[in-house]
């Protein structure tokens, strides 16, 4: 055996290990999951269920991964491999971009899937991954008609479902599909939630802008100077932001959501970096020195950085709000269910004695000025804001504060949603909502 083929059988225990404890596939008859050598073609795939009497997926080893050539012709003999193996080769003929698969069974992609529906483009996180995410119509089989109906439904997306068959997603890399595991279930939950209380309308397929092309970069400038202990701070900062984003549920996909601070003494702001250039397996892998430094004019101090897509929208904010020194952007559950509906939240149903709205704007597109303006003037009375079809944006004077607000709109966004799901949800106005509310002792 090849060292690069243990790296593979290792890299794929650790992606099973990492799926049974996100949840994901908690015995190991629930899914499988399978990696491509792009070098030699070899396929290395979860182990045949019951071979090795394991309690748990997270038992299992590198070494008791089977190995296949891209015909499925046995390299190991050890082991059997899944019955799966077909359709796995079948995605990776007819995908050379693929390198990783994993195929699971979550609890509300199945909602979605058991009635034959894919998900629909509601959210713009959603063209970061898969943004027409197909259902396959028949029922699994193990037949040549049924592999090529998967492949033609997946066509050139991360993400295709299967009718009683679960979910499968694929990538150039084991981390990414874990992402896109996680993002599809989390887009899925929030979708089920908003078409409880409100009509769910789907939105326009537009590319994210994540380029700083025609943007200023100060290339003059001794980039040393701003290697200082002030700027080292406020960059491990930034990170320490963006792991909490994840750590907190605000980016349940691991890669969505960004922040930003700024230093009101010099101006500069410090904004998280785009995942993709990080390579990040997720935001918890967020350090300092990757994070992107502009001021509030888009001149760029770090051409070696490439930022969040939404990095105008940051500079936007800080310069309407000169008093804000930190910016989160969340894809949390309950305030993404609101932006999903474009609604604003009623903070008079939430039982803190409150009246008024945190405000919704209204769908712009991800990564643009417009949206960036949007936002910007949505917060000019409030350090709260939804973004249509997007997520949330909440404004403070430090990282701490902002991260606390955040917490508290989560709060309220789902406080709001279950008054209004137990007044009638969609079939009833805010109005009879409050007024039935109002009877309860």
């Amino acid at each position: 055996m090849s060292y690069s083929m243990k790296l593979f059988q290792d890299e794929l225990a650790r992606c099973i290990q990492r799926l049974h404890s996100e949840g994901w596939l908690p015995n190991e008859s629930m899914g499988e999951a399978s990696v491509r050598d792009s070098g030699t073609g070899n396929v290395t795939i979860s182990i045949k269920p019951g071979t090795i009497g394991v309690t748990d997926p997270a038992a299992y080893l590198g070494s008791d991964m089977p190995v296949v050539d891209s015909d499925g012709n046995y390299i190991t003999h050890h082991a059997p491999c899944h019955e799966n193996l077909p359709l796995h080769l079948a995605i990776y003929k007819a995908r050379s971009d693929v390198s990783a698969i994993i195929h699971v069974y979550p609890l509300w992609t199945t909602m979605f899937t058991n009635r034959k529906q894919g998900l629909p483009f509601v959210l713009a996180e959603q063209a970061e991954a898969s943004c027409n995410v197909g259902c396959v119509q028949s029922d699994p089989a193990a037949t040549e008609a049924y592999y090529r109906e998967v492949v033609e439904t997946l066509a050139d997306q991360k993400c295709v479902m299967l009718y009683n068959g679960g979910i499968i997603c694929v990538g150039d890399n084991i981390d990414n599909v874990i992402n896109y595991v996680a993002w599809m279930e989390s887009v899925a939950e929030k979708i089920a939630l908003a078409e409880l209380i409100g009509e769910v309308e789907t939105i326009t397929d537009q590319p994210l802008n994540l380029v700083t092309a025609n943007y200023e970069y100060t290339v003059d400038t001794d980039y040393n100077t701003y290697q200082n202990y002030n700027e080292i701070l406020f960059k491990e900062e930034v990170a320490r932001g963006t792991r909490m984003l994840n750590i907190k549920g605000y980016s349940p996909s691991g890669e969505s959501g960004d922040v930003a601070v700024r230093d009101l003494q010099t101006g500069l702001c410090y904004i998280s970096g785009s995942p993709a250039w990080c390579f990040q397996k997720n935001l918890r892998d967020a350090r300092g020195w990757e994070r992107f430094i502009c001021d509030k004019d888009d001149h760029i101090f770090t051409p070696y950085s490439e930022p969040t897509c939404e990095w105008v929208m940051h500079t936007a904010i800080f310069r309407k709000r000169p008093d804000v020194g930190a910016i989160v952007q969340t894809h949390g559950r309950w305030a993404t269910v609101f932006a999903i509906l474009e609604m604003d939240v009623p903070l008079d149903l939430i039982g803190e004695g409150l009246t008024g709205v945190i405000p919704c704007t209204p769908y712009r597109s991800a990564g643009t000025n417009d949206l960036g303006e949007v936002i910007a003037d949505g917060l000019k009375d409030s350090d709260y804001v939804l973004m249509g079809h997007h997520g949330a944006v909440i404004v403070g004077k430090t990282m701490d504060e902002a991260m606390a607000k955040t917490a508290w709109m989560e709060k309220a966004c789902e406080k709001a949603f279950y008054a209004i799901l137990c007044a009638g949800g969609a079939k009833a106005s805010l109005a009879k909502a409050r007024e039935t509310l109002g009877k309860v002792k």
